[in-house]
């Protein structure tokens, strides 16, 4: 629902303009995979957002993006940033899961979130990798993949998301 108040106010302030440092950062991001560094609050996740909108909307052949991380409380937060840029989400604009929610698109099953296993994930993992492979996806490519907290992904996982970018 719409949000109201001072909270709100702050919140679209802090999305619409990054800080001199993030600003720097997000300009001399180049196509290509690209590591970001940074303690907690330093802005990863807003240049990610800053980065995912440039290529939106001045990059004419980069029109399907996927956003990825691991929490899933995350991805409400990313949805919200991204509607605070005034970019579509969803089949029209920017996909926004976590990576057990994409490996159950991929596999075209119900994956559980929590309380598995690691085991149980190691399998989901390896099945949907052995699927993006072999091109038995059920999900289409993405001209564009950003992952936020990217250390919390394994070997596996990012294997994943760069078989799920176009050629």
């Amino acid at each position: 629902p719409p949000r109201r108040g001072a909270g709100k106010e702050q919140f679209q302030k802090e999305v619409q303009a990054l800080d001199d440092l993030q600003a720097r950062l997000a300009l001399r991001l180049k196509a290509g995979h690209q590591i970001i560094k940074g303690p907690p609050g330093s802005g990863k996740t807003l240049v990610l957002i800053h980065r995912c909108c440039h290529l939106f909307k001045f990059s004419p052949d980069i029109k399907k993006i996927l956003i990825v991380c691991y929490n899933i409380a995350l991805v409400g937060y990313l949805k919200r940033l991204l509607q605070e840029k005034g970019l579509g989400i969803g089949a029209d604009g920017i996909s926004v899961c976590h990576l057990f929610e994409l490996c159950s698109r991929i596999l075209g099953e119900p994956v559980h979130y929590e309380n598995e296993d690691s085991d149980y994930y190691q399998l989901v993992t390896q099945e949907t990798l052995e699927r993006t492979l072999e091109g038995k996806a059920l999900v289409g490519r993405y001209d564009a993949v950003l992952i936020d907290e990217g250390q919390d992904f394994d070997e596996s996982m990012l294997k994943i998301l760069v078989s799920m970018l176009r050629p």
